[in-house]
């Protein structure tokens, strides 16, 4: 699961695009309906995620970006896949 401090990173990620203020971010907020966001915002977006949280994203998992609470359900997905399991190599 997600921790807050990485709650409180993507908040940053989306505030440091300047689209949007503080009190429009919550997990249910729609990214294009409710924010705003272009096409070319969302990808933006992807870049700025994939830069703070040092991951690669496909183009598919871009494609399911929609609301605050996907992006948390894709990070958790991503880096529950990323995390070395203890003991493999």
């Amino acid at each position: 699961m997600i921790s807050l401090i990485q709650y409180d990173r993507l908040r940053t990620v989306i505030l440091r695009q300047g689209i949007v203020t503080m009190p429009h971010i919550h997990p249910e907020a729609n990214l294009r309906k409710d924010l705003g966001y272009k096409a070319g915002d969302l990808r933006e977006l992807a870049r700025l995620i994939e830069d703070e949280f040092h991951l690669k994203l496909t183009a598919e998992q871009i494609k399911e970006i929609s609301t605050i609470r996907s992006i948390v359900g894709l990070l958790n997905q991503v880096q529950l896949v990323s995390t070395p399991v203890e003991g493999l190599h």
